[in-house]
């Protein structure tokens, strides 16, 4: 499987799409320079998220979620597990800006 495919020069710099192996499909892709490496780092990166870093941003995602809902007037959601928001997630782009280090993934 490759990490990044369906690559092309589009109008802000390289289009494609990027394997997210915790949802395990292709989001779309968008590089704004034109090095395809690092957006390899950075796509590695994504893929290599820490368990301690996933469980922060489910909470946050809960927490942004159930705050929105409270803004509204709905009920909040209660999660069995935290992981259990990403059930409720749908990532669509990694957006790769143009790097001021390129040693570091953002």
């Amino acid at each position: 499987m490759e990490l990044i495919r369906n690559t092309k020069t589009g109008e802000f710099g390289i289009e494609g799409e990027v394997f997210f192996d915790l949802f395990d499909k292709y989001i779309a892709l968008m590089v704004e320079d034109d090095s395809l490496s690092y957006a390899q780092k950075c796509a590695a990166y994504l893929n290599e998220l820490s368990k301690p870093l996933m469980k922060e941003l489910c909470e946050a995602s809960i927490r942004y979620c159930n705050n929105f809902l409270d803004a509204i007037g709905e009920p909040t959601k209660e999660f069995e597990k935290t992981e259990d928001v990403l059930k409720h997630v749908y990532p669509s782009m990694l957006i790769v800006p143009f790097p001021e280090d390129i040693k570091d993934p953002v």
